[in-house]
């Protein structure tokens, strides 16, 4: 008579990720590159604890993820529809069990907001600064709910969502001063910028004293 054990493996414990989501890119076209290794890490930590002997593959067909065909898509993946489904294979190195999962790749749209009209005051008193109204531009901006339209110094801080200044806003430079506006979608955060120009007229001065005629 003889024994043997037997060891009945399990699929491996892991955190499925069923929707990954980017923005569009600057071409807007539904398509843009999804960085899938980015995920892999979240995928392989399971209760905060993350399990490097877990492999982790992605795949076009569910059939090639359940079967762990080589090879498997690489990344960055360019979607070729909007939204698209790739399956994932999550694989135990050592016991070669292994578990799959749907995840959708969406892209989603950027804002289209206008680049407005320059917002042009008087200054009373010429000393080269003036109080401006930036919100009186956000409707020639963008009009419509579940957007923020929020206005920065530089570039930089709008693509960064930093150093949002309030309205109304003293100018810093004249007579023109060109700062940037972020468009801002409530719902995906996707947003695009366009720059918007400050400027500062001077008033005549009339004369103290006029010669009579």
């Amino acid at each position: 008579i003889g024994f043997f054990n037997l060891i009945i493996d399990t699929v491996p414990d892991y955190t499925p990720v069923p929707l990954f989501q980017l923005c569009d890119d600057a071409l807007a076209d539904g398509f843009t590159d999804f960085d899938l290794d980015s995920k892999t890490t979240e995928i392989a930590t399971f209760g905060g604890v993350f399990n490097p002997n877990l492999t982790v593959t992605y795949h076009l067909d569910p059939l090639d993820a359940e079967a762990g065909t080589i090879p498997s898509l690489s990344s960055p993946y360019t979607n070729i529809i909007n939204p698209e489904s790739i399956w994932v294979r999550v694989e135990d190195a050592t016991t070669t069990c292994f578990g799959t999962f749907e995840m959708e790749l969406l892209v989603n749209s950027l804002p289209s907001p206008v680049t407005p009209t320059p917002l042009i005051e008087c200054d009373l008193d010429n000393d080269n600064f003036i109080a401006f109204d930036l919100e009186s531009k956000n409707n020639e901006i963008l009009a419509g709910a579940g957007i923020i339209i929020s206005y920065h110094e530089t570039r930089p801080e709008a693509e960064n969502g930093t150093n949002e200044q309030s309205s109304p806003y003293t100018n810093i430079n004249f007579p023109i001063q060109t700062i940037f506006a972020r468009v801002e979608f409530t719902s995906t955060g996707c947003f695009d910028i366009v720059p918007m120009d400050l400027v500062v007229n001077p008033t005549p001065i009339i004369p103290v004293t006029i010669d009579p005629i």
